[in-house]
């Protein structure tokens, strides 16, 4: 049951709040309007962004790694989208950038802009990427720039050409970026920028922080005269900054090798040269880099050569020498076996010389070059293991990519510490293995050297002059084996060198997608949003810091007495509605009132009605009139009193004559009749009591200035409570108007006699904290029988009425906040 009562509340909240913000429907429409007219000027005006593609894959050319074994394949893996990251890094790289943009010569922008569009206005003035639509090629005239001079950055170029020979130029900028084109450096910045002629194609333009010229070229025809054309120059890291903004470079293909491209400029051929240019410079710089790596390796077999051709020249010539001297052209049979034997040993003593050779020559290069990424591969050294293969190239792709993300200032990214961490470990890895390639190949030369020696030790028998011979041959024909395996390699080199092509091919060149921005759909979604956005921030704020009561679930909120009426707002010129518009709404809702205060006390006669407020705007002798005139009408004999001691007045004027005579001349004891007191109106079996003025003892003070020390200890006295009974012998109903029980507490001392208390709220004027502790001084004083009426309702409006009815009382309680005046609904 209690969820029930507690989703029924919510859903009432949920409509007040509903009611409260269709109530502001003209602000939603206000801002709708706004908003969708700025959209759609945006979209009709805004300088338009273009978007260009390309498709790119990585083709992997002297990467391929068939002859990897089987446990290399997670590896192989993984260097293949080490590949794949490095070029994507590469291709946004900063250094690349900006070499293209120089190769392009884009240190000019060349802008027009279409008419009505009020670029020379201040707020335009600061975006003028906005407004200003961008030239190329086809811009009837060149800027030429005096490279020598600096020149201002940045700074927008009003040129209008007049005919063919003159043109007016203007500028004005402040706080001018001044740039040296020359050594590609900002050399300091002007406070102010002021430039305003008449000029000549082909004449000098210059000053203290500018130099340059303007010519006419082919695409200047005669429509281009009185057209508003523009132009800024552009400093080169700046531009490279913003054009690597616009960069997009993605894999639309994770697992295999394709790379995207995507740029966003303002004009559809320069981006498209920006992407052609971007793409022709990176495989220009990655072909280059593979001529290094094969021009290092072609040299390094050359100088082994240089060293095993004068070994070969040397031992050819011993040879010869020997063979005149000693005349010995063959070799006994004996011999010949010890010769074969030792010949096959000396084969495998060569060969494991050589791989010693080839691996301490290996473990030299990569000491020297491991940080590099030109580490020689181990099978152009003639080594061909291929896991030690794989874990070169390994590492010759991580240092690459490790070069690119320093390149990219992203040192301090949790991938590069990852990177670098991975190199050490390929580092420890490959000097393991070299090292122990290296142990076991000298292993095996001990071993062949033993053997040797035995077989020496047999040749010992054979002449002294044939074993020199055969030595001598050994010798000649391991140098000339070992020369043509040098040439073989280099042969081999020299046509990979030839062979070589960039790692990129170019799948789709670049190629127009569309307009980027400005979008219609994110336009309009935006103005949508700002347009709901605003009045709702707005409203937001109004009902957040809204402390005001509005209907009669705020008061149900506070207080748990019961709500006896709910009067209207009254729209007729009299106060009296109830005797001069018995027909209108807010005498029927008095009526209704006049029902509940039966209702609520019913069969006592004589009833003392007490009607207060929280202040002195709510209505309460409004209220205490119309009630007193709706008993009255019912033939019941009403009183109507004025109880307000502390600004005496006629109420509303129901006495037929004024008098100074009344409640304080009664409390004083100045009267004692109370028949003196009452006063006849004009409405049937209705009297009224004015507060009347209290005497002064000042002859000369005017009586209706003066207000009583002491009205407080006067309505706590014993003459009260004589008057109360005097009257309820005479009427049916007596109706008091009081002071309001914030300022005062003689409200609180009356209703001691009061068989119903009638606290006055008015709608969007009574404040509920206000209400919270006037009702905690009301329980402090044990008063009960409270009963509520919320007053001045507006028919049709939940939230905010017409007001037209002013009170003033007690001056100067307290100075209204300004922030409450501001949300004030």
């Amino acid at each position: 049951m209690n969820r029930d009562s507690e989703n029924k509340n919510e859903i009432f909240n949920v409509r007040i709040l509903l009611n409260k913000i269709i109530h502001y429907w003209y602000l939603f429409l206000i801002s709708f309007i706004v908003f969708f007219g700025l959209g759609i000027l945006y979209l009709r005006y805004a300088a338009p962004t273009y978007e260009v593609s390309s498709l790119l894959t990585l083709s992997g050319s002297g990467r391929s790694r068939s002859n990897a074994p089987s446990y290399a394949e997670g590896l192989e893996i993984s260097n293949r989208l080490s590949d794949l990251r490095n070029e994507v890094l590469t291709l946004s790289s900063y250094p690349l950038i900006e070499q293209v943009i120089k190769n392009l010569g884009f240190e000019i922008s060349y802008y027009y802009k279409e008419d009505f569009v009020p670029f020379q206005k201040p707020f335009f003035k600061n975006f003028p990427h906005l407004i200003l639509k961008e030239m190329y090629k086809s811009v009837p005239f060149e800027v030429i720039i005096n490279k020598d001079h600096i020149q201002p950055v940045g700074v927008i170029f009003y040129i209008n050409i007049i005919d063919n020979k003159e043109f007016y130029l203007t500028a004005h900028a402040r706080d001018v970026t001044l740039y040296n084109y020359k050594t590609e450096k900002i050399e300091g910045i002007v406070d102010w920028l002021d430039l305003d002629g008449k000029y000549k194609f082909g004449e000098e333009i210059s000053g203290p922080d500018y130099s340059f010229k303007i010519l006419l070229n082919s695409s200047f025809k005669s429509d281009y005269e009185g057209m508003d054309l523009y132009f800024a120059f552009n400093g080169i890291h700046s531009l490279a900054m913003q054009y690597k903004k616009a960069l997009d470079i993605g894999t639309p293909s994770y697992e295999g090798r394709t790379i995207s491209i995507t740029f966003r400029g303002g004009n559809v051929q320069k981006s498209m040269d920006f992407v052609k240019g971007l793409e022709d410079e990176y495989m220009k710089k990655n072909l280059n880099k593979k001529y290094e790596t094969a021009i290092a390796t072609i040299q390094n077999i050359d100088r082994q050569i240089i060293t095993i051709s004068d070994s070969l020249n040397l031992t050819e010539k011993e040879l010869k020498n020997f063979r005149r001297q000693h005349n010995v052209m063959n070799i006994q049979d004996k011999a010949q076996r010890v010769a074969d034997q030792k010949q096959n040993l000396e084969n495998q003593k060569r060969e494991k010389t050589q791989q010693l050779k080839f691996y301490k020559e290996l473990y030299q290069n990569f000491k020297e070059n491991k940080n590099s990424t030109n580490l020689i591969t181990p099978a152009s050294m003639g080594v061909n293991d291929p896991a030690l293969n794989t874990m070169v190239e390994q590492l010759v792709a991580n240092n690459i990519e490790k070069k690119a993300l320093e390149d990219q200032n992203q040192t301090r990214t949790s991938h590069y510490h990852t990177l670098v961490k991975q190199i050490e470990e390929l580092k420890t890895s490959i000097a393991q293995n070299i090292q122990f390639f290296i142990t076991n190949t000298e292993s095996s030369l001990n071993e062949i050297n033993n053997q040797l020696s035995r077989i020496n030790y047999d040749q010992n028998v054979l002449p002294q002059t044939q074993l020199q011979l055969r030595d001598i041959e050994r010798k000649s024909s391991l140098n000339d084996e070992l020369f043509t395996f040098l040439l073989r390699k280099r042969s081999e080199a020299q046509i990979a060198k030839a062979a070589l092509k960039p790692d990129i091919e170019i799948i789709e060149p670049p190629y127009y997608l569309g307009i980027s921005s400005p979008s219609v759909i994110k336009t309009f979604v935006f103005s949508l949003f700002f347009a709901l956005g605003f009045p709702g921030a707005f409203l937001f704020l109004v009902f957040f810091f809204d402390n005001k009561i509005h209907s009669v679930r705020d008061i149900k909120e506070i207080s748990e007495a019961p709500i006896l009426g709910q009067v209207l707002h009254n729209t007729k010129k009299s106060n009296n509605a109830i005797k001069y518009y018995p027909l209108s709404p807010v005498a029927e809702s008095i009526r209704s009132l006049r029902t509940n205060i039966f209702n609520f006390k019913k069969g006592e006669q004589h009833q003392v009605i007490l009607i207060t407020s929280m202040d002195s705007n709510e209505g309460k002798s409004f209220i205490a009139l119309n009630l007193a005139s709706g008993m009255a009408a019912l033939k019941k004999k009403t009183v109507l009193l004025g109880f307000d001691l502390r600004k005496p007045n006629d109420l509303m004027k129901l006495q037929q004559e004024e008098q100074e005579n009344g409640i304080a001349s009664f409390l004083e004891g100045k009267i004692t009749n109370i028949q003196e007191l009452i006063l006849s109106t004009n409405f049937p079996y209705l009297d009224f009591i004015p507060a009347g003025t209290l005497f002064s003892d000042n002859p000369g003070q005017n009586t209706s200035d003066f207000i009583p020390p002491n009205p407080t200890e006067l309505i706590d006295s014993e003459q009260t409570e004589t008057l109360f009974q005097q009257l309820k012998e005479k009427y049916d109903y007596i109706i008091i108007d009081t002071p309001p029980v914030g300022p005062v507490t003689d409200a609180l001392i009356l209703m001691r006699y009061s068989d119903i208390n009638l606290f006055i709220v008015r709608q969007n004027v009574s404040d509920k904290n206000t209400l919270k502790n006037v009702l905690t001084e009301i329980d402090d004083h044990d008063s009960s029988n409270i009963g509520f009426v919320l007053n001045d309702l507006s028919p049709g409006k939940m939230y905010g009425y017409k007001k037209n009815y002013s009170y003033k009382y007690y001056g100067q309680i307290g100075k209204k906040n300004i922030f409450k005046k501001i949300f004030k609904v």
